[in-house]
Parts: structure tokens; sequence; C-alpha cells
């Protein structure tokens, strides 16, 4: 089956029925590797709903769940849960220096600016294998900081520099720009990065797809 497929049978993710990221973005990128990916993790999991979802579309795949609600602990056959906390630079950085050659990383975490961007650093830099696949979801939370929508909820700080602006401004320029990351933590992200698709049609559902050289 499909992503579009398994999603109607696992519906406890907004991935399809809200977003359409399946149908509009994943399917296509995703299905040339369904065999050869062999390391998927998923970082913000919800109810695993999307992870069964992956363990039933990459039949030779482990699957690890990172989350702050989680506890250490196998779910079920080739699926793993971490506890993890994304907001804290340290245990992001020691976290990815532990991971390594990941085919494929998603990130639908908390959405804040700040765990976006250390997150993708340095996930990025040090878990994702060479031409691997990092995707960054619910980017319209960018959108909400600039034009100050959802203040409710702390995405961030419209004076610096949105996780969206960051992957466009590489796009023009080559160029990643943070108020996050460090100079050299910046250049590695630029020396490392292949090419960046940014999936904006939808305002409401927009999501990236980073490739490793």
């Amino acid at each position: 089956m499909n992503l579009i497929e398994l999603s109607k049978i696992y519906v406890k993710t907004d991935k399809e029925q809200l977003h359409s990221y399946f149908s509009r973005v994943y399917e296509d990128i995703l299905a040339p590797h369904k065999i050869y990916f062999k390391k998927i993790c998923e970082i913000g999991v919800g109810d695993y709903d999307c992870l069964r979802i992956f363990k039933n579309y990459f039949k030779n795949a482990e699957l690890l769940g990172l989350d702050i609600t989680n506890d250490n602990r196998q779910l079920e056959d080739r699926i793993f849960l971490e506890h993890f906390d994304q907001s804290n630079k340290e245990i992001v950085e020691e976290k990815s220096k532990k991971m390594t050659e990941y085919d494929l990383i998603i990130d639908d975490g908390s959405h804040v600016m700040f765990d976006q961007q250390i997150t993708f650093c340095n996930f990025f830099n040090n878990s994702l294998k060479s031409k691997g696949i990092f995707i960054i979801e619910d980017l319209h939370t960018s959108l909400y900081v600039l034009n100050d929508l959802n203040k409710h909820v702390y995405y961030g700080d419209k004076n610096e520099i949105t996780t969206l602006d960051l992957l466009k401004n590489f796009n023009d320029t080559g160029k990643i720009n943070s108020d996050f990351l460090s100079k050299e933590e910046c250049s590695i992200l630029e020396n490392n990065i292949e090419k960046i698709m940014i999936f904006d049609e939808l305002n409401e559902s927009v999501v990236a797809v980073i490739y490793k050289k």
C-alpha cells in the first residue's frame, strides 16, 4: 500500500487528513526508497500511528520515535521510542552525535523556531547519512510568527530569523543565517546541503525537504 492508503488505516496522524503531506509530497519523494531505507527517525510522534505507517511502508527499516512524552521502550517490532527534549541544545547535540547513518529524519516536534533550527543543524550534520533526507513539517508556524498569529502559542519572535526564512535564504543565496546557530554551524550546513525543496502552496501546510550531499 502507498502512504495515502496507509493513512486511512492509521488515522491518528494529521499528516494526510489535515496537511495532505503524503499525497502532495511524501509519496513521490519517498517511493523510490521504500526497500532501501534502513534507519528512520521521527521527532514528535503523538499517538505513534505515523511510525506504524512508515513501518508498513518501509519494510526493511527500523523506526525511532523521539518525543518529550515518551518513555524509553520498544513499542512493537521495528519501532523504538525514546524520551527527547529538543528545546535543550546540550541534549540535542549529545543525542545527534549518538545517532548515525539515518536515511530519513522528520521533525514534527515542537515547531518552535529555536527548537527547529538547533535540531535541524545537529541532526542533519551528525545523524543523517550522505544522500539522506531531512524533512521539517509544519513550517507555517514561521508564518504565524511573522504575522503575529496564534499569540497563545510561543513559536518564536518575529524579530528573529524564522526557520522558513532560513531555508528560503539558502535557496536564494547559498547561505545559512540563524539567530540560534554559530557561524561554524551555519558553514557546516552550507557545505552539506545538496538542495532544499519547500512546498508552500498551502499556507497552512508548509513542509520542507532537505537533501544531504
